[in-house]
């Protein structure tokens, strides 16, 4: 969806759908009327309602031949014939003209010029201007761009970026912040802001690691806390146990992966910290592109968590296929299953012959009537474990993880 302003063609067009009534202009299509010509077509009709509210009588052949004009592209014969029609108009033609460059004929339009001309000019020139790198920009350029103060607390800082729209910085993006090193996150924008994109970021001060099917991620966060100012125990038959209480609330992007991840009891490291965290509830509705999580303090499992790389279960090493490579003619099927749960395997060969399973494992066999080669089988008890089914001179391991 378009929005911001085309300084190149100088028409201004809508920001968002529905939100400027008064924005009653077509956008520019480079395949139809060229900028210039709209541009002189919204003065002629601005002219004519002008003349209009100065009672100033038009009759029906000049309207005609005005038109006809219009619907040739003659824009500047047509301003002729209207300013031939009385010395005021023609001043009012001229006035018309020259609040094209100025932005518009109307004020609106002309005073989101005049800011964004006044950004333009202070993202070079004022105290406040920076240079800007976003961390997923596809053309890794820096961007001028303004930075004032806002919130400055001891547990986060919060400041306004200003910078054009053609940029396309939104709600949940990340940059760089060049001149001190220090990374920032969008978390709301101005929308009252018609010139250019305004809006609030916070300051990255950790970044998060995950591991899951897809690999290792990382994240940039914007952390508060804790806050807690003292200890929650638990004291029975004269014994006291200390319960972890700690408690963070954590801007991040909202994106696949961290929404796929940051779930209710998940836990994750602080990189460079070995406090361990478990999500407590986690926000993806409010804001779009923030992803707000509260996490609190918890147990660290030193014996299957990466601490020094900040990687939950990042020590566990992963499950390998006891059974290797797949013959072309093997038993064809699931090597991990879950407990309870109905399994088909198939022998890929024209051997006909019995499937097979110790009877000290609780394994259910169900057999296909119509094929041999086929069968269906289930693990009845709740535990894990490991058994062979076989098929002739074949046989498969399989495993059956745990449900957690």
């Amino acid at each position: 969806m378009a929005s911001g302003y085309d300084l190149s063609s100088r028409v201004p067009f809508r920001l968002m759908k529905g939100r400027l009534g008064v924005y009653d202009k077509r956008p520019f299509d480079p395949a139809g009327t060229t900028a210039a010509q709209l541009e002189q077509q919204n003065r002629v009709a601005e002219l004519m309602k002008m003349i209009k509210s100065m009672n100033i009588d038009l009759d029906t052949t000049t309207i005609q031949k005005i038109e006809d004009l219009l619907a040739q592209d003659k824009i500047d014969e047509a301003g002729i014939v209207l300013t031939q029609l009385d010395p005021k108009i023609e001043g009012i033609w001229h006035q018309a003209t020259r609040f094209g460059p100025a932005g518009g004929n109307r004020q609106q339009e002309r005073m989101i010029r005049d800011k964004r001309r006044s950004l333009d000019h202070a993202v070079w020139n004022s105290y406040q201007a920076a240079e800007v790198l976003r961390v997923d920009a596809e053309n890794r350029k820096p961007v001028r761009a303004l930075i004032n103060p806002n919130k400055l607390k001891q547990d986060y800082d919060d400041k306004i970026i200003s910078v054009g729209f053609e940029y396309n910085f939104k709600c949940g993006d990340v940059f760089e912040w060049l001149g001190t090193k220090t990374h920032w996150l969008i978390y709301l924008q101005d929308l009252t802001e018609l010139a250019y994109f305004r809006g609030d970021i916070r300051k990255c001060s950790y970044q998060i690691a995950w591991e899951d099917e897809d690999g290792i991620h990382t994240t940039y966060a914007a952390v508060r806390g804790p806050v807690e100012t003292k200890i929650n125990f638990i004291q029975k038959h004269g014994i006291s146990v200390d319960t972890p209480n700690h408690s963070l609330s954590i801007l991040m992007p909202k994106n696949e992966y961290t929404m796929k991840y940051f779930k209710r009891y998940s836990k994750f490291y602080l990189q460079g910290d070995d406090t361990c965290w478990r999500v407590e509830a986690s926000d993806w509705i409010s804001t779009p592109g923030i992803l707000e999580v509260v996490a609190v303090e918890y147990y660290a499992n030193e014996t299957e968590d990466d601490i020094d790389n900040g990687i939950v279960g990042g020590l566990i090493e992963p499950i390998k296929d006891p059974n290797g490579e797949v013959e072309e003619v093997d038993i064809i099927g699931d090597t991990f299953i879950k407990v309870k749960k109905l399994y088909d395997y198939e022998f890929s060969g024209t051997l006909a012959d019995e499937w097979i399973v110790d009877s000290k494992y609780p394994v259910e066999l169900i057999h296909d009537p119509s094929d041999p080669r086929r069968v269906s089988l289930r693990w009845t008890s709740t535990f894990s474990g490991q058994f062979d089914l076989r098929y002739g001179d074949y046989t498969k391991t399989i495993v059956v993880e745990s449900l957690f």
